[in-house]
């Protein structure tokens, strides 16, 4: 019913820009105005009612933030370890207000391996937690957020940048430019030994191999970002580099947020069938994958976090000297249109034995970063998105752009950095290769060597 009631939502707004282009006169150059007028009206008749009927159809149950809330005070209530203070959604309507005491929240997946769960803001990010509305929504706490987008600002977009993104891409410049390349399989086999390895397997999607266990991030496999594989959505240009069956067996995914580029529906269930990893989500999230990846009996595998929330495994040689810690970034989320804001979103900072791992998912530049290099640094490895930043009157609040990715690469104090979110969806109107261009000039004017660096699609680099 969701995916009905997000395509219906998506025809309404298709119908509303149809009509305003033609109230402007846009429309005449495209289409017949009387024509699309009628197909309009019909679409909207037939998205009203479809909508409703799914509604009809879909049982009453509580928002996503509440489940979240209730689903941690259950972990809470069953919890052998010191009992953690859950903040009621009363409490917490205007600012989230961290809380320096140090709670536990232990469960144990099928596997035996007991997931343990600490929550605990670090004094220097005082000021760095989530804001929560009246109605349930995240939102973020700095002065560098300009709040969501408005209507005029979305159709002065298309108006302006809609055009870039309907120019036809040259297939045979791209195999040039952009190759894809199959993982060395051989090599992925084997444990990296005290070297990490990074294997870039499209946009956001990061194998990071280290200390013996096989960590994903943001895996998206399917040829689209949408709520359909059939229509809508965003296309990719480059295919992805391998099949999720042909991984090796990955033991942690990490998820940054909701959005269809960083979580797809049909990767994680090709995960779930070929690995049944750990997944480490954001609040909020947690439900989502109960109804749609993850068998009830094997929930335990699936863990939700607030920023600064950490969590370590108990009784794994495997993945028993790891922390996994959910770190602030500056973005929002939604996937159906009337969720906005009601799942979190962020960053992730894996600790090892002797490495320090750090994904920073989707953001726009903020303040926060250089307090988690302080804080939490220097990193031996990081993953950083690039691209998806034109128009920057539209997405600076929400990604960086390439200039502002190596300032976080430099404020993270990463040894060594990934390019990611880039070369794989055209999600914004930029060239598609602007941005691996931009990070190369950039490097070498400022003496970075190969400090920061792109990989081709499937490509894999080990770092020291």
């Amino acid at each position: 019913g969701v995916e009905l009631i997000t395509i219906c939502a998506l025809l309404q707004v298709f119908w509303l820009i149809w009509v305003l282009c033609m109230c402007t006169g846009a429309s005449a150059t495209w289409w017949y105005p009387r024509k699309i007028l009628v197909l309009g009206i019909i679409i909207m008749f037939f998205a009203i009612f479809a909508s409703r009927y799914c509604l009809r159809q879909t049982p009453k149950t509580h928002n996503q933030f509440s489940f979240a809330l209730d689903s941690f005070k259950t972990l809470c209530s069953t919890s052998s370890q010191v009992p953690i203070q859950v903040i009621s959604k009363s409490t917490i309507k205007k600012q989230f207000q961290p809380q320096n005491t140090l709670s536990t929240v232990q469960y144990n997946p099928p596997n035996t391996i007991q997931m343990q769960t600490t929550y605990e803001v670090p004094k220097l990010f005082e000021n760095d937690t989530p804001r929560i509305l009246s109605s349930g929504a995240f939102e973020n706490p700095w002065d560098t957020w300009a709040g969501m987008p408005k209507f005029g600002d979305l159709f002065r977009l298309i108006r302006t940048e809609g055009h870039k993104l309907t120019i036809k891409l040259d297939q045979d410049q791209l195999s040039t430019e952009l190759p894809v390349q199959k993982p060395d399989f051989s090599v992925l086999s084997q444990d990296p030994g005290d070297r990490i390895r990074a294997t870039w397997l499209g946009h956001s999607t990061v194998l990071t191999q280290m200390e013996g266990a096989n960590i994903l991030t943001d895996p998206v496999f399917s040829e689209r970002a949408s709520a359909s594989q059939w229509f809508g959505g965003v296309k990719r240009f480059r295919p992805p580099p391998c099949h999720v069956s042909e991984l090796p067996p990955i033991d942690i995914v990490l998820l940054s947020h909701n959005h269809y580029d960083h979580l797809d529906y049909y990767s994680m269930r090709n995960l779930e069938k070929y690995h049944k990893p750990i997944y480490l989500v954001p609040m909020g999230m947690r439900k989502w994958f109960l109804r749609n990846i993850v068998d009830k009996n094997s929930s335990d595998r699936v863990s939700e976090h607030l920023w600064f929330q950490e969590t370590q495994f108990v009784g794994s040689s495997k993945l028993g000297h790891f922390r996994f810690t959910f770190t602030p970034a500056q973005h929002w989320t939604t996937r159906t249109g009337f969720d906005r804001n009601k799942s979190l979103w962020g960053s992730w900072v894996v600790h090892g034995l002797s490495k320090k791992f750090f994904f920073a998912g989707d953001s726009g530049y903020c303040p926060v970063f250089s307090r988690i290099g302080e804080h939490y640094g220097p990193f031996d490895f990081s993953a950083i998105p690039i691209g998806a930043y034109e128009p920057r009157w539209f997405m600076k609040a929400q990604h960086v752009d390439t200039n502002e990715a190596v300032m976080l690469h430099k404020e993270l104090k990463s040894r060594n950095s990934l390019a990611i979110h880039w070369g794989t969806f055209r999600l914004t109107s930029e060239h598609v290769c602007e941005p691996r261009d931009w990070l190369l000039r950039l490097c070498k004017e400022q003496n970075l060597g190969n400090s920061f660096f792109a990989l081709k699609h499937g490509e894999h680099r080990e770092i020291s």
